[in-house]
Parts: C-alpha cells; structure tokens; sequence
C-alpha cells in the first residue's frame, strides 16, 4: 500500500511553521500589553520572523492556492518589519507607532480574508469561522489605525486581541489544511 504521485503532491509540507507563526503573534499580544514603548522593538523583529515563516511555507506549498497569498503576507511582514525598525531610530510617538501597528494588522486582515476565500476553493470546512475570526480581526485593527481620540492602552489592548485572532486563525487555519489533508490521504490509498 502507497500513495500516488499526485496525492503526495497535494499533501501540506513544512505545517510545522504556521504554529511557530502563531506563536509569534501570541508572544507579540502578550508583549505589547506588558508595555508598548520597552518592547516595541522585539514585535517588530517579530515581523521578520512571522516573514520568514511565511515565505518558507509558500516556497514548500506551491502546489495549493493559498501559497501566493502566504509569499504576498511574507515579503509585505518583510517590508513593514525594515520600515519599523528604521520608525524606532526616529523617536516617533506612540500614536503613530499605534498608527502604523493598526495599519499592519488592517492590511493582515485582508489577507485573512484572502486566504479564507482560497480555502472555500479547497473544500475546507471551517472556511466560515475563519472567515468570522478574519473580519473580527480586520474590525478590531481598524479601531486601532482609526480611534486616535481613544486612550493609548485601549488601542494597546485592541492591538494585543487582534493579534491574538491573527495567531488563532493560522492555528485554525493548518490544522483544517492538516484534516482535509488526511482525508485526502485516506481516499486515495490504493494496491497495487
């Protein structure tokens, strides 16, 4: 009993990064709630790290849908992560480092969305829940990016449960890929 060219093919390869991604983003939430000015600069390496992540997985899955949409997350995680180094040499406020955090998450949440569209495509189950937790995230980032005449550590927090729903949806995300992947596994078995 083996399995097929083409089913090998289909199967999702190199998952194990999407958890370390999520992680990221949850070590990320409960940083920036610890104190947003101190460790600022450790999310932003976050940012190449969540890159990196991404575009290995894209390079190992270019035979799925989604994988343009994970290399499009990785270089945009790149750019924003130098942009924001080079932010922090500037001595900027803290609004509009909150600011440009808002936007980076507004701009994730889009591609959640994206993602969650090439997942329908796959028959993945859990497409609508992912789609739920995409727009939750994209609300939340936009009342960072927006509601400057909030106070501070509320737009901290906002940014910290946004994050938290960035790192679930990859969560939830490969391991629905993971089950449709042992479904698939499952069907084509064959003897020869």
């Amino acid at each position: 009993m083996y399995l097929s060219a083409q089913t090998r093919a289909c199967f999702v390869k190199a998952w194990w990064v999407i958890p370390i991604f999520s992680i990221f983003h949850f070590i990320g939430a409960i940083l920036i709630t610890a104190n947003f000015s101190k460790v600022s600069a450790p999310i932003f390496v976050f940012f190449f790290l969540s890159s990196l992540c991404q575009i290995i997985f894209a390079w190992k899955n270019t035979h799925y849908i989604i994988w343009k949409w994970f290399l499009g997350g990785g270089i945009l995680d790149w750019f924003v992560g130098t942009l924001a180094l080079h932010m922090l040499h500037a001595d900027i406020q803290q609004d509009m480092l909150l600011f440009f955090a808002g936007l980076w998450l507004s701009v994730k949440g889009t591609g959640m969305i994206g993602y969650t569209t090439a997942i329908k495509n796959l028959k993945v189950k859990s497409w609508s829940f992912l789609l739920i937790l995409s727009v939750l995230e994209l609300i939340l980032s936009l009342g960072v990016m927006i509601s400057s005449h909030m106070d501070n550590n509320t737009r901290i927090y906002l940014a910290a449960f946004s994050l938290l729903l960035l790192g679930s949806y990859f969560f939830i995300l490969i391991f629905s890929m993971k089950s449709m992947e042992y479904k698939e596994k499952n069907h084509f078995f064959y003897y020869e």
